[in-house]
């Protein structure tokens, strides 16, 4: 009752010892349906997981910022010179991740 997996060993052998009824036929069908949709989805989800941890681990722990700040040293008249929410790049601005995002914090809670 609790899984699909007992159901999908038992409803074949209920239904065979039963000589194959139209119902149980239609509930084995049914039941391997699931199993199936069931793997299939658990299939998807793992490599979901896998995707991110692919993603995350590559960049310890941190998302992947494309190149912002990749040509600094052309900015702020150059081109590719807007980094994360419209901020315009320079050395004077140029902060660690962790310290941008406490000052955005800072400045969003006081809005």
């Amino acid at each position: 009752r609790g899984s699909i997996y007992g159901a999908a060993l038992a409803m074949p052998q209920i239904a065979r010892s039963c000589e194959w009824p139209g119902t149980l036929c239609a509930l084995v069908i049914r039941t391997y349906f699931f199993c199936l949709l069931n793997f299939l989805l658990q299939a998807y989800l793992l490599s979901m997981i896998g995707t991110e941890f692919n993603l995350w681990f590559l960049f310890a722990g941190r998302m992947h910022l494309c190149d912002f700040g990749r040509s600094i040293q052309d900015c702020p008249d150059g081109p590719n010179c807007v980094g994360p929410r419209g901020t315009i790049f320079s050395y004077p601005r140029l902060y660690d991740f962790d310290v941008w995002g406490t000052r955005i914090f800072a400045q969003d809670s006081m809005a």
